[in-house]
């Protein structure tokens, strides 16, 4: 063939013509600058085939070349496109690699009609300006979705053929970070939705009921999402009976103001769950009754006013460090099962919280700046089995029954060696009287009046 880049071995030559049909007319797709402009940037140089299929066959062709695969298929895309191809359907994109004889299908993707320029890759924001990507018609072939428009800089996508049946979702449309519209739904019966639509900063979601029953994962499924907007009459429902980790999975999506129940039984890591949601109002009842880490679940929720409860581990360890760190509207925290075994940082700077459940807490927990700035807290729990420090020395409207259910729950610290101690705001200090002090010292307890 004529104007190829580089030649592919007779071996590895021979291996793809085997794949198209005797017939059809096959001449080359001409990209001169091809090799000097990706040989600086290589990743994983392979020595790739790239067949290239199109509705006109006389465009029908073949690329060989030691080449980076995503760089060879997004260059096929932009030349194609200047080169006034725009409107014909190209696809499959098949490449091969050659090591030491031994050949390796290592990329099938789809069939894609350009009528508008899309490049499948970050490097097109140095190349013109990207629009849509129209009648996608997916390979027949295909047994997985990850990664299917991974990285596509369109503003939208229609698809003829995608259907809900249990692939591997992973990571389908991540860093698509100019879409605002797809014309499918996220398949809800796909076997994994790690990063399903991370980075989709302007997708608008029409559906807010995810009920993913053969999902293992949804880490980061909508992270950055924040256009994903909804009201009272449309909360977002989440049911999740096979996931393992929610980790991140609304992160940053700060147009989110309504959130339902939430059902994930199996589900262990909820860390940074809504953290950044800056406009999240209310939450349901979340079930996540295996869960251990909630570390910065609702960090920064600057308008979360209420979560009606959560159900953890009954008898297990829970870490809820930095959970609603800032959470400036919350008035009331919900109750948690569970062993707590760090407040850190838990409730900083709650302004508006006047409410505190009775929580449960190992011997060691730890307490540090977990109440600072709760100007307004004024009923308190307890903590059943504390053994460590807590101070409340910015919370000068502390009941005395919240001071004395604070000394009847904590532990003994009698054989302690270094002292343990209560520390209260002033105002709150005055309204104990000696007896209700001497509760907590004969514990071993310092009572200490900021």
């Amino acid at each position: 063939m004529r104007n190829e880049v580089a030649r592919a071995s007779s071996d590895s030559k021979s291996y793809a013509t085997k794949l198209v049909d005797a017939e059809a007319t096959r001449t080359d797709i001409i990209i001169d600058d091809l090799e000097k402009r990706v040989n600086s940037d290589l990743r994983n140089k392979v020595s790739c085939t790239l067949y290239i299929k199109t509705t006109d066959i006389s465009n029908e062709g073949e690329l060989s070349g030691t080449l980076d695969a995503e760089f060879l298929e997004w260059n096929i895309l932009r030349r194609i496109y200047t080169k006034g191809m725009v409107g014909k359907t190209f696809g499959p994109f098949r490449f091969y690699a050659s090591k030491g004889g031994n050949f390796e299908d290592i990329q099938k993707n789809s069939f894609f009609n350009l009528d508008k320029l899309w490049a499948k890759s970050y490097y097109n924001l140095d190349y013109g300006k990207v629009r849509s990507l129209y009648n996608v018609e997916l390979n027949s072939s295909l047994t997985s979705y990850k990664d299917l428009f991974f990285r596509v800089l369109a503003n939208y996508i229609s698809c003829k053929n995608l259907i809900d049946t249990n692939y591997d979702c992973s990571r389908m449309l991540y860093a698509c970070s100019s879409i605002q519209y797809i014309d499918f739904e996220i398949p809800s019966q796909g076997t994994n939705h790690a990063q399903v639509c991370d980075g989709c900063v302007y997708l608008r979601h029409k559906n807010f009921n995810i009920n993913w029953p053969n999902s293992v994962s949804a880490q980061s499924a909508f992270s950055n999402n924040r256009k994903m907007k909804n009201d009272m009459s449309s909360k977002l429902m989440v049911t999740l009976p096979l996931v393992s980790t929610m980790y991140q999975m609304f992160y940053y999506c700060d147009g989110l103001s309504y959130v339902g129940d939430i059902y994930a039984p199996v589900c262990t890591y909820a860390g940074e769950m809504f953290e950044y949601c800056y406009n999240l109002e209310s939450v349901g009842n979340i079930e996540l009754p295996s869960c251990s880490n909630m570390i910065n679940m609702f960090r920064e929720n600057r308008k979360l006013r209420s979560v009606k409860s959560i159900s953890t581990l009954i008898d297990g360890n829970i870490d809820i460090a930095y959970m609603f760190y800032n959470c400036i509207a919350l008035t009331a925290a919900p109750s948690m099962q569970g062993i707590i075994v760090s407040l850190n940082n838990t409730f900083y700077h709650c302004t508006a919280l006047k409410s505190l459940p009775l929580y449960k807490v190992s011997s060691e927990a730890y307490s540090s700046n977990a109440f600072n700035v709760c100007e307004n807290l004024t009923d308190l729990g307890g903590f059943d089995g504390l053994k460590n420090n807590v101070a409340f020395a910015q919370s000068p409207m502390l009941t005395r029954e919240s001071c004395l259910n604070l000394f009847n729950y904590a532990g003994d610290v009698t054989t302690y060696t270094d002292m343990r101690s209560m520390t209260f705001h002033s105002e709150a200090y005055a309204r104990l009287t000696e007896e209700d002090i001497a509760i907590a010292v004969n514990k071993g307890w310092a009572v200490l009046s900021a």
